[in-house]
């Protein structure tokens, strides 16, 4: 059987990675670290705690772990399927042509 996670359980698992990320280094505070990051207090908390907020926002946080290359690899997986590429191919740059209708009163 198969169960597939949906966003809210992603959120919330970036959520619990963020914290543990500032728990373990033991210098930071949730206010240090968002001042460090350069982002709004009630943003920072709203991440960590919920993993709720931007794209923007998390790469800040990332940023500030040195963990960027980790974005890196995850849009390298992050490819599209077969079915896209076949549609989003150049080669498939078929385009409709109207023909026009010959006057059958002149044959």
């Amino acid at each position: 059987m198969i169960i597939l996670k949906g966003t809210d359980e992603y959120q919330q698992q970036m959520a619990t990675y963020i914290k543990s990320l500032r728990l373990t280094e033991a210098k930071h505070t949730q206010k240090s670290k968002a001042k460090q990051c350069g982002i709004a207090f009630s943003t920072y908390v709203k991440l960590e705690n919920s993993g709720k907020g931007s794209i923007e926002m998390l790469l800040k946080i990332l940023s500030t772990y040195g963990l960027l290359s980790k974005i890196d690899e995850l849009t390298r997986i992050i490819e599209p399927s077969p079915s896209q590429k076949m549609f989003n191919s150049k080669n498939n740059t078929k385009k409709r042509v109207r023909h026009s209708i010959k006057d059958s009163s002149n044959d």
